[in-house]
């Protein structure tokens, strides 16, 4: 993998729940996602994915946890280490995780082959035919 290459952890698979945002799941909700087999809560997978995949467009998801599940966290509102889950909080892990992103995506970009596709889930012409129409 393009990401173990450079040091990362890598999860090939796993199941994401996707909420509208930008919000952070409650106690209850973390709980319920777990209970449900999620792996993470997400809030940009959806509808783009599946969007892009109609139009035979590969995608590729690279997830930063920037935040501990709330359904860890010791009392409500903080993260498992029980520091308090914040916007502040995850703009700053964000920013520290700047340089190790861009290195991510560089390295999967180079892992790329010349001539990678997408899956072709909907015939071609079909998918022209779409993009063709005017509204």
């Amino acid at each position: 993998s393009a990401l173990t290459g450079i040091g990362e952890s890598v999860a090939e698979t796993g199941t994401v729940v996707v909420i509208q945002g930008p919000r952070f799941s409650t106690r209850a909700e973390s709980l319920w996602f777990r209970a449900a087999g999620a792996h993470t809560v997400n809030m940009t997978l959806y509808p783009e994915v599946p969007l892009a995949a109609e139009l035979n467009i590969g995608t590729v998801n690279l997830s930063f946890v920037t935040d501990g599940d709330a359904g860890l966290a010791p009392v409500a509102g903080a993260a498992p280490s029980g520091e308090e889950l914040s916007a502040g909080l995850v703009f700053a892990r964000l920013r520290e995780a700047q340089p190790r992103i861009v290195v991510a995506i560089e390295a999967i970009i180079r892992a790329l082959p010349a001539d990678y596709a997408g899956r072709e889930l909907i015939d071609p012409a079909e998918v022209a035919a779409v993009l063709a129409r005017t509204v």
